[in-house]
């Protein structure tokens, strides 16, 4: 019998603006149950300062220090306020991360191949929507085409794939008055590049309510 994948998903630690007793939560829950795979899709700090990016790292270090090697991070709203290409500079040096990761990692004999999107817009405060980009959908085409060159197309096609992005891919059952920010410009062409390479699995933050949706290209 094929031994589980454990993926731990969390998003919209907003430090800056953090909850001590949650931080210390998930810091206990990943160092008993050592998850194979951590995925942060956003908003790591609440609004792009040094100082916040600072105690973000030193958060992700803790998880590295119990046993939890793979992590892997992207970018949300809140962490490219204005002006954004400063503040993603934050992210990228202070994290020392990339805002379009992209990693395979074999796990209990599986293959599994992990891309992350920037779907964030913002370049004035409180400037919450997001877009996949021209940029953003040729990098997943070119790692996707590497991974294919270097693991063999088959191998690609078997691999658990999974896309973190920040923003809503598709609508959710919430009623907010922002609810127009929440998603991001382009998703029909991200789903269908999905749906195209086989990805198993997207994972997202931004609306701070645990949802669960079953997609069939059928």
């Amino acid at each position: 019998m094929e031994k589980p994948i454990f993926i731990m998903h969390i998003s919209d630690l907003h430090f800056g603006k953090h909850d001590n007793a949650k931080l210390q939560a998930i810091e206990e829950f990943a160092k008993a149950n050592k998850p194979d795979l951590i995925c942060v899709t956003g908003d790591i700090t609440q609004n792009s300062r040094k100082a916040n990016f600072d105690l973000a790292k030193r958060f992700l270090d803790k998880l590295i220090g119990n046993g939890c090697k793979n992590i892997i991070v992207i970018p949300g709203n809140h962490d490219a306020y204005t002006p954004r290409g400063r503040s993603l500079k934050n992210f990228t040096t202070v994290l020392g991360r990339d805002l379009e990761p992209s990693a395979h990692i074999e796990i209990n004999g599986k293959d599994v191949i992990c891309l992350g999107v920037d779907t964030t817009e913002s370049y004035y405060f409180l400037n919450t929507r997001g877009k996949f980009r021209k940029k953003s959908r040729e990098n997943l085409e070119y790692r996707i085409e590497n991974y294919k060159t270097s693991l063999g197309k088959n191998r690609v096609k078997n691999a658990l794939k999974i896309l973190l992005v920040h923003h809503h891919p598709i609508s959710t059952p919430v009623i907010d008055r922002f609810e127009s920010t929440l998603y991001f410009k382009n998703a029909g062409d991200f789903l269908t590049w999905a749906f195209k390479e086989q990805v198993d699995l997207v994972l997202h933050g931004h609306q701070h309510d645990p949802i669960l949706y079953t997609l069939d290209s059928d």
